[in-house]
């Protein structure tokens, strides 16, 4: 199970989490493939093993199971990484049904319940019964693959009590029924995969799982309605009654005698004495041949009927130990995903508002910092410089001395800049001065000093103004997401794109550069950072991934909602 999830790390099988998913942070998917290991090695292990050996031999079962499994594995496998629509899903589901049942699976008969026996299938029905069953089966299981352990749960349960009941049904084979040997197989792989499984999960079973999970099932319930058969009847006729209706004329008979010499009217009379005395002879035989067939018909119902009735039971049996096993299964499942749910809300809630302080505390001291740069020491340069300027004045023209405060001078004028720039990197000011859109344009003409890339900028949309706490937050997002690019992409160039509408701001940063690596993404601080001040100001932030490659990080911020958003922030 460990390699599997390297593997599937590697290649990017990874199930991010949202507002829809319960699972705080990503995690891997696609253990549908160890499981179809352990399908492998149980079909692998039963052909060593003398107690299924008949059965391997003389059951289209375990080859079904195995081309099936592997078509449906794949199935889930794509659709784990790259995603596959309802109908293609449903559609390659039908074609693998067509597979099963030309590999000699199929459904043959039903049982409707007490009284009513089994129902034979025709021909022109098994077919799209089998494909419908399958499908129901399949997609029941991935429909429940929705919380931690909760299919890998129920299938182990359910194939445990079916295993139980086969192996106590007469088949073919004896108790080493191909139904017994899926049944036993399904187990072994859900508990074994259950340890990764449980909350809080290291793996996902994914599509690729849950649909070869739903597959064994289907072919175990397929197999084992027709494993089971009664004993033989056969017809018991009596070897003893043959002198009854086998007879032979007699060497010494009379009648050929009668009639050579010319008496055929007692030649005739004397052929039907024989033929009344055969016909009687015949009559008993049949009769009696009627009587025996009634009492082994009637000896054959009595059989068929025990055998409807002890499957009746053991059917009634399994099914009310299987819906007491799921009932008390879902009802802990449920009690402790409410529990989890309301502490995981709990937690997320007090992390928002912690995070928000954070951010709130962190932009007051910045303000705080750049404004005393910006006041104080600002100003005490600025002194500094006017009377540097006065000395060099006053010095004689020509002089050493002139030069020294020309060039004290210079510093200290560089210094006043280099304090200025640190002021606004601190907290831009001059989001008061220009707005948004201005401060925008300023911070990237020097952001492509700063970082050595390219940046296009391009603004569409209307001349909307925007609150300056919101102008802060989106003005750091940027910051943020082109230091990001700087440090992680490995890319020279990138765009930034500003869209305003009445009602809505979007920001777009992209690169095409080296992306953002899928199991540690929306992971980082700063990545955190961007996503809890786009809550602050009630917007949203996305991290993409462009078709050129890199990667996009989209922000939304409604317009219409600022001022109560704004005060929620404050």
């Amino acid at each position: 199970m460990a390699l599997v999830r390297r593997l599937v790390v590697r290649v990017g099988a990874i199930d991010q989490p949202s507002d829809r998913k319960v699972h705080p942070k990503a995690v891997p998917t696609m253990g549908g493939l160890a499981m179809y290991a352990g399908l492998l090695a149980g079909l692998g292990v039963s052909r060593f093993l003398p107690f299924f050996s008949e059965m391997n031999h003389g059951s289209a079962e375990p080859l079904a199971a195995l081309v099936t499994c592997t078509a449906i594995v794949g199935l889930g496998a794509i659709d784990d990484k790259r995603g596959v629509s309802a109908l293609a899903k449903l559609t390659a589901q039908v074609f693998i049904g067509g597979m099963l049942i030309l590999l000699g699976v199929q459904v043959l008969y039903f049982w409707f319940g007490p009284g009513s026996g089994f129902v034979l299938v025709s021909s022109d029905l098994a077919v799209p019964l089998t494909i419908l069953w399958l499908a129901l089966v399949v997609n029941a299981v991935n429909l429940v693959d929705g919380l931690d352990g909760l299919a890998a749960g129920m299938v182990a349960i359910a194939a445990a009590a079916f295993f139980v009941y086969m192996v106590r049904t007469e088949s073919l084979f004896g108790d080493a029924s191909a139904a017994a040997l899926l049944s036993a197989i399904t187990v072994g792989i859900c508990v074994g995969f259950l340890p990764w499984n449980f909350h809080p999960a290291r793996i996902f079973m994914g599509d690729s799982g849950s649909m070869l999970l739903g597959m064994l099932l289907t072919i175990a319930t397929i197999s084992g309605a027709i494993s089971f058969s009664g004993s033989n009847c056969s017809t018991r006729w009596p070897a003893d009654d043959s002198h009854l209706v086998i007879g032979a004329m007699s060497p010494i008979s009379p009648m050929p005698q009668l009639a050579r010499d010319g008496h055929e009217t007692e030649a005739r009379a004397e052929i039907r004495l024989s033929l009344q005395a055969r016909q009687a002879a015949l009559g008993t035989a049949v009769a009696r041949l009627l009587v025996n067939n009634n009492a082994s018909e009637a000896e054959t119902a009595a059989r068929v009927q025990g055998i409807h009735d002890q499957v009746e039971r053991q059917v009634y049996l399994f099914l009310a130990a299987t819906f007491a096993a799921i009932l008390l299964t879902s009802l802990y499942l449920i009690r402790s995903n409410r529990r989890l749910f309301a502490r995981v809300d709990s937690l997320s809630r007090e992390r928002r508002d912690v995070a928000q302080q954070l951010i709130t505390a962190r932009e007051s001291t910045l303000r705080h910092l750049a404004r005393e740069l910006h006041d104080e020491f600002g100003q005490t340069l600025t002194a500094i410089g006017s009377m540097l300027g006065r000395a060099e004045r006053q010095a004689p023209a020509g002089s050493p001395l002139r030069a020294d405060v020309r060039e004290a001078a210079e510093t200290a004028q560089r210094m006043l800049e280099q304090v200025r720039s640190l002021a606004q990197a601190l907290h831009p000011s001059i989001l008061e001065a220009v707005g948004l859109e201005g401060t925008i344009e300023w911070y990237l003409s020097s952001a492509e000093r700063q970082t050595g890339i390219a940046v296009a900028y391009a603004r569409t949309g209307l001349p909307v103004p925007v609150d300056a706490t919101v102008g802060t937050h989106v003005y750091r997002i940027l910051q943020e997401a082109l230091n990001n690019a700087a440090k992680h992409s490995a890319s020279t160039q990138a765009w930034v794109r500003l869209t305003v509408t009445a009602t809505e701001l979007e920001l777009d940063i992209e690169d095409h550069g080296a992306g953002m690596p899928a199991v540690t993404q929306g992971r980082g601080l700063g990545l955190v950072t961007m996503r809890e001040r786009a809550a602050l100001i009630g917007g949203s932030v996305e991290y993409l991934r462009p078709r050129e490659g890199g990667t996009l990080v989209r922000l939304r911020v409604p317009l219409e909602s600022q001022p109560t958003e704004v005060r929620r922030a404050g």
